[in-house]
C-alpha cells in the first residue's frame, strides 16, 4: 500500500486495517499483521510479544455513542 494515503479520506476497513497496522508497527516492529480475508478469530494484528492482540474495527457514518456500544459488545467476546 502506498505511503502517499490522505488517512483522513479513510472509506474502507482495508485501508483503516492498514493505517492501524501502520501505527502499531512504529510503537512495535516485532508486530505481525493478518491480513487474510474471513474469519480470523478477532486477531487483526498480534504484538511482537503475543501478548497484545489488536483488532482494528471500522464503520461509516456511526456516532461516537453507537461506536461505544459497538466496542463494548466486542469486549464481551474477549
Amino acid at each position: 500500500m502506498s505511503d502517499n494515503i490522505n488517512w483522513g479520506m479513510v472509506t474502507d476497513g482495508v485501508t483503516f486495517q492498514s493505517l492501524v497496522a501502520k501505527l502499531i508497527y512504529f510503537q512495535d516492529a516485532e508486530a505481525r499483521l493478518f491480513d487474510r480475508p474471513g474469519k480470523d478469530a478477532g486477531i487483526d494484528i498480534l504484538s511482537g510479544n503475543k501478548q497484545t492482540v489488536y483488532q482494528a474495527k471500522f464503520r461509516v457514518d456511526n456516532s461516537f455513542e453507537k461506536i461505544c456500544t459497538i466496542a463494548k459488545e466486542e469486549l464481551e467476546n474477549i
